[in-house]
């Protein structure tokens, strides 16, 4: 088991009602499984997902080394 730093933001942390907690996971785990056991009904088609500051598909292994999930909102611009 490994322990990661589950962080939240902006539309994503008012949505989840917190901005980080420290949660425990398996590296084969994945990203849509931890977040859904910390954020029951979450829309995860609305958001993105990073694993120390890389993009990662939502389906993917949180791995051996991860030390920080971020949820993140769509980004808009033109």
């Amino acid at each position: 088991m490994i322990h990661v730093k589950l962080l939240a933001f902006a539309q994503a942390a008012d949505r989840l009602g917190w901005r980080e907690m420290l949660v425990e996971c398996a590296p084969d785990e994945t990203l849509r499984s931890i977040v859904e056991r910390h954020a029951a009904g979450f829309d995860f088609s609305s958001s993105r997902v990073a694993v120390d500051c890389e993009y990662m598909p939502w389906d993917d292994a949180v791995g051996a080394h991860a030390q920080e999930i971020a949820i993140l909102p769509p980004v808009s611009g033109g």
